[in-house]
């Protein structure tokens, strides 16, 4: 993430070892009746530069439930989720979100595939601002067993820091696991 406002341009050298953000994620699979159900706990802490120059550091949280709705075995199959997530005003232009949506996957009988929509709200940090909300969806293509790469479309509805009624925000992730 660039957070010093500069050209966003692709290079090797955005690093800036006086702004990061690190995190983590605990969780737990439960097996009940066929049927997964995950629970998840993150922890994150990032340093970023304030609009003075002065660099604060700040953590949050994060906790995520997912069940499956149908039972593996079945193709597609089905699941929801929600998630909560928290940051310090200092480090995050939103203090909190929450989200819930559905998952679907192996669609289009491609194993492994993900597809999903979800919707949520989002409270700024920003007091004198208003409470956004937005939807998004997703679709993962997995290539190996090891590699995955998903992509996302969200749209803000009335986003608090636009003039525009939608805001929309583009997503790319490639994974690699060992």
């Amino acid at each position: 993430t660039n957070t010093e406002g500069e050209s966003s341009e692709f290079d090797f050298e955005i690093f800036n070892k006086d702004a990061y953000f690190v995190g983590t994620e605990f969780g737990y699979l439960s097996k009940n009746n066929y049927l997964n159900s995950r629970f998840s706990f993150g922890l994150h802490q990032a340093k970023v530069k304030q609009d003075n120059g002065e660099r604060k550091r700040g953590e949050g949280f994060n906790l995520m439930y997912e069940q499956e709705l149908t039972p593996r075995g079945f193709s597609p199959y089905a699941g929801v989720f929600l998630q909560y997530e928290y940051s310090d005003r200092e480090i995050a232009l939103a203090t909190q979100q929450i989200s819930g949506g559905i998952d679907i996957t192996h669609p289009f009988d491609r194993r492994g595939d993900s597809f999903g929509w979800g919707a949520g709200t989002v409270k700024p940090s920003d007091d004198t601002l208003r409470r956004e909300y937005f939807s998004e969806t997703y679709y993962r293509l997995q290539f190996t067993e090891n590699l995955q790469w998903s992509f996302s479309l969200q749209l803000y509805i009335k986003p608090s820091s636009s003039e525009h009624d939608i805001a929309p925000v583009f997503n790319t992730r490639l994974l690699f696991s060992l």
